[in-house]
């Protein structure tokens, strides 16, 4: 019985070794404050803040990619947009010059940053995206993803590195270095390799130059700046809340002057209403004065006449009368680009909850104010029409209403119904049909329609429900293939999983095994059966083996398959160690 408590011991042991080497690597900061946001996964990862409830494990790091960072970072938006995402926590993304609806960005520092298909010699790659919106990410190293996004940072002269620093250490001039920081000639006043200062030498910088508006003394601790210790001027309290008449009117601050539309309105001064700024339909034609609209139709908010290059921020107000105003919802900086500066919204049951109160009934009175420096015009009404009772409720907000829960009569939670979309939502509203202008416009095709375009490959778009911010919205992903396939049908979708591997040199007693996938001919594959074969069969890590062992590699031998077949040798082995001693023991009788 020892015996075979020893062999289940080595078992595990072995098990628990063979597994700890499978796990993906993270990667952490040198600390919080150089955290510009993290993801999930080095490939196809979701997104979320600095601190975000996920705790993700692998953090894009600033001071390992740009040279001689200093700390801490500072988050606070101001023309400094990294990119935007979705949520919070599991986020999509999208590049700093989108704008589209339920994004906000993310800011860090000086870092100025946009997606193309390269970076030039001054820019830093940070991360790679599936695409312009919504889309996943993957780190530098990785190739799946055309676009990149580039980034430069003025507070951090010098060679960046590329790839990024890995964990436990900082860039310096282009080179790698741990931190906190070891060079033998920390302390010798000079700022050599790896150092971002020395003693009372920071090479000229300044809490100015590297804290915009800020004054103090920079503080150096093991040759790495520390920026604790500058002091940001603090802003000037918006006029809606300084405790002034700024309008001479006799009234002051928000709840007492009808200028003010809440506490962070910087302008007491009533707008008067004027044609700078309208309500429109999809199309963009001028709808009338009080004109009715419903939950689930697509309005535009238009200002005419922005200052250019002018960021405009358009707020949503509930005009309860004796009650003031109410913000429903607000976006903000909209980059004015042209003769009009635009943002799309489509009225959920949550943004009319957001205005409802005890003496309005099933309609909201609604306008909105239009705001950039030196500018600031007021649109007329509209009529927000709640339709939550409306059995012809259509499309992806449907599942956010109460009512239509109930009648669905389904076990699935309100998040799950509206993620697989149980109620055939999208089939029933014409909004996301095959003629819907905004998916012409911007693939081509409708939802869950396919063409050609103009280079000969197929255009596939996908349209789905998802759940985002506690409500059901509608969302798409497209994909673009090549025609034909390498089949005998070049209408069948051909998947294999197939791996091979590459060997190098001998390097000193190891050598790298790189191993690749064939996936087959995926030419005539839909998104969807694309993502189930990358998902059945998963990239491979490198192998580092022993230059004297035997190249041994079984990439499809999975660690179920192993795990099954260490326990098939033991039960073999009980068995027939059982036998041998009741054959012993008959021998002996």
């Amino acid at each position: 019985m020892k015996k075979e408590v020893k062999i289940f011991a080595y078992v595990f042991l072995f098990l628990s070794i063979f597994l700890s080497q499978n796990v993906l690597s993270a990667n952490s900061c040198s600390s919080t404050d150089q955290i510009i946001f993290r993801i999930n996964s080095e490939l196809n990862a979701h997104a979320e803040i600095f601190n975000g409830d996920g705790a993700y494990t692998t953090e894009i790091c600033y001071n390992q990619l740009f040279s001689n960072a200093p700390t801490p970072g500072q988050r606070e938006c101001n023309n400094n947009e990294v990119l935007r995402l979705s949520a919070n926590t599991n986020a999509h993304a999208e590049e700093p010059n989108e704008n589209n609806p339920g994004y906000f960005n993310v800011c860090y520092r000086d870092l100025k940053c946009t997606l193309k298909s390269s970076c030039n010699s001054n820019e830093v790659e940070v991360v790679r995206l599936s695409g312009k919106t919504n889309a996943h990410l993957q780190l530098v190293e990785e190739s799946d993803y055309d676009q990149v996004l580039c980034c430069t940072s003025q507070s951090a002269p010098g060679q960046a590195c590329q790839p990024a620093c890995s964990e436990g250490k900082i860039c310096s001039q282009g080179q790698c270095f741990a931190t906190p920081s070891n060079s033998a000639q920390c302390g010798n006043g000079k700022i050599d390799a790896g150092e971002g200062c020395d003693g009372s030498n920071f090479g000229g910088k300044t809490c100015a130059s590297l804290i915009p508006s800020s004054s103090g003394v920079l503080t150096c601790n093991q040759c790495v700046i520390n920026t604790g210790a500058c002091i940001t001027s603090q802003p000037v309290n918006p006029e809606c809340s300084d405790g002034l008449d700024n309008d001479n009117d006799g009234k002051i601050d928000y709840g007492n002057d009808p200028g003010c539309s809440s506490i962070s309105d910087d302008t007491e001064a009533e707008v008067v209403s004027g044609a700078n700024a309208y309500w429109a339909d999809n199309n963009e034609n001028e709808l009338a004065n009080r004109a009715e609209v419903t939950l689930g139709t697509r309005v535009t908010l238009i200002a005419r006449g922005v200052p250019a290059q002018s960021r405009v921020t358009f707020t949503i107000l509930d005009k309860d009368g004796l009650l003031g105003k109410q913000e429903i919802r607000e976006f903000r900086n909209i980059d004015s680009t042209g003769a009009i500066t635009k943002v799309s919204w489509v009225p959920t049951l949550a943004d009319f909850n957001n205005g409802l109160n005890a003496l309005e009934g099933n309609e909201l009175e609604l306008y909105f104010q239009a705001r950039a420096s030196g500018y600031t015009e007021e649109s007329k009404e509209i009529v927000l029409k709640n339709i939550v009772n409306d059995p012809t409720l259509e499309g992806c907000i449907a599942y956010n209403d109460e009512a239509y829960m109930e009648d669905l009569d389904t076990s699935l939670s309100q998040e799950e119904s509206c993620n697989r979309d149980i109620g055939n939502q999208l089939s029933k509203d014409s909004a996301y049909s095959s003629a819907n202008s905004d998916l012409q416009i911007k693939f081509g095709v409708g939802c869950n329609k396919e063409t050609i375009n103009s280079e000969g490959r197929r255009v596939i778009t996908t349209c789905v429900c998802i759940w985002q911010a506690n409500e059901c919205k509608f969302s798409y992903s497209h994909k673009t293939l090549p025609i034909g396939g390498t089949g005998s049908d070049p209408n069948i979708c051909a998947p294999k999983c197939e791996y091979s591997y590459d060997e190098e040199q001998c390097n000193g007693n190891f050598k790298i095994l790189t191993l690749s996938r064939d996936l087959g001919d995926l030419n005539n594959c839909t998104p969807d059966e694309i993502d189930k074969t990358e998902e059945n069969c998963p990239e491979q890590e490198d192998v580092k083996v022993d230059c004297s062992s035997p190249n041994l590699i079984l990439p499809f031998y999975s660690q179920l398959s192993l795990f099954l077949t260490l326990c098939s040798i033991i039960t073999i082995y009980l068995f027939l160690n059982n036998k041998i001693i009741k054959n012993k023991f008959n021998i002996l009788k």
